[in-house]
């Protein structure tokens, strides 16, 4: 099993090793070499000890205890730890997941086919199977060319803190892939459909991480696992590879309960706004990537948010003078940019200027969220040198597969 403190010191449980002489546990990083003589010394003991007690009882009472004494020493020096990570359903999903991964890319499909007509990016598969990705084992797990820009870790820190220089509160909020919420939609013999544990354990412990080192994070897995209990609608779309408009309004209301909770944002103004849900029926992108000449359909339900008192006509824009920045991959684009992006008026950016009853500013790429999201904000800054003093809010969102799958995280000046 997982845990914050394994994954801080870059540890997995290991086997227990016996070596001549001496018996090696192994405990979640941290060695104990215990030589045979001590070990054996001790239980004679122990033994020796409790012949006193086990001579005032009857034979069959003596036998009874002894055994359970002996079975009780067996398993404290002798079981091994790495069987938990064996059995806990988390690590066997994430094995899974290694596995099919890696069969895809070795068949070259970029689509996997999961339960119910639900598809899934090859990419997001094997970002889950690669687990930790930070730290020394990011140069294994990520992507980049160039191995310095494979950790997250530092470009995350140092953009949170550049902002901060500036007065600007980050709150970083990564979007979690389809399979760490529906699993069972993947593979129907994962073992996890009655499991309720998060099965994406490495994502937690970075979030942990980053946490201790003064970064706010908005981690929405199990918001999204709470929510899936209890919602008909999907949070995800089928055969697309971005959040439905029932995902997109839970992050809406999350980030605006998370914002208001933690009192970093001014009381919601009355609402202006109107909202009216409609179907709407796509195709997604990851159908025309498993056949482009496959057009199967799935319908959704959005919410179209407009602004019926000033411009009924007219979608929303984003307001380059609010206090709130969307800074954002392709999910604060899609419901809003139209056309492949399936719908306009019903993206993230209308959900929060809704939630909050007051526009918000919106930059967002089709590309990666990671590095090319904040050059984007740095260009914006350099032909509008007074653009940030405006801001006191930055949502960071991208999926996070985006942690190992990315260009790279290179450090980009946005104040400097």
């Amino acid at each position: 099993m997982v845990s914050r403190a394994i994954i801080a010191h870059n540890k997995v449980p290991q086997d227990t090793q016996t070596i001549t002489g001496s018996k090696i546990w192994t405990c979640y990083g941290f060695k104990i070499k215990i030589p045979a003589q001590i070990l054996f010394g001790t239980l004679r003991i122990i033994i020796l000890k409790k012949q006193k007690i086990f001579s005032r009882m009857s034979g069959q009472s003596s036998f009874w205890i002894a055994l359970m004494f002996i079975m009780t020493i067996g398993i404290m020096f002798f079981a091994n730890p790495a069987d938990a990570a064996r059995t806990d359903p988390a690590e066997v999903f994430l094995n899974q997941c290694q596995n099919l991964g890696a069969d895809a890319v070795t068949r070259g499909r970029p689509v996997i086919s999961g339960q119910d007509g639900w598809l899934f990016l090859t990419r997001e598969i094997v970002h889950l199977g690669k687990k930790q990705f930070w730290g020394p084992a990011a140069t294994s797990t990520g992507t980049a060319s160039k191995p310095e820009h494979r950790d997250p870790l530092p470009a995350i820190l140092d953009f949170a803190d550049s902002l901060k220089q500036t007065g600007i509160h980050l709150i970083l909020m990564p979007i979690p892939g389809k399979a760490a919420v529906y699993p069972e939609k993947l593979m129907r013999d994962s073992g996890v459909s009655s499991v309720s544990v998060r099965m994406d354990p490495y994502h937690a412990a970075f979030y942990a991480l980053l946490k201790d080192r003064g970064v706010d994070v908005l981690d929405l897995t199990p918001i999204f696992l709470k929510a899936k209990k209890s919602k008909k609608e999907p949070l995800y779309c089928l055969t697309d590879t971005h959040w439905s408009g029932a995902g997109c309004e839970l992050a809406a209301r999350a980030v605006t309960e998370h914002m208001l909770s933690r009192k970093i944002l001014d009381a919601i103004k009355s609402p202006p706004l109107t909202a009216d849900k409609k179907p709407v029926e796509i195709s997604g992108d990851l159908i025309r990537l498993l056949n482009p000449a496959q057009s199967a359909k799935e319908t959704l339900s959005l919410r179209f948010i407009t602004d019926e008192k000033n411009h009924p006509a007219a979608p929303l824009t984003p307001d380059s003078g609010s206090p709130v920045l969307i800074l954002a991959d392709s999910h604060g684009l899609v419901f809003h940019a139209g056309q492949d992006m399936h719908a306009t008026g019903a993206g993230f950016f209308e959900q929060l200027s809704y939630e909050l009853g007051q526009l918000v500013d919106l930059i967002a790429v089709r590309g990666s969220g990671a590095t090319p999201a904040r050059i984007n904000l740095m260009r914006r800054v350099q032909n509008d040198p007074n653009y940030l003093k405006q801001k006191k809010i930055i949502i960071w969102c991208f999926t996070s597969r985006e942690f190992t799958e990315s260009d790279g995280w290179r450090n980009v000046p946005v104040t400097r």
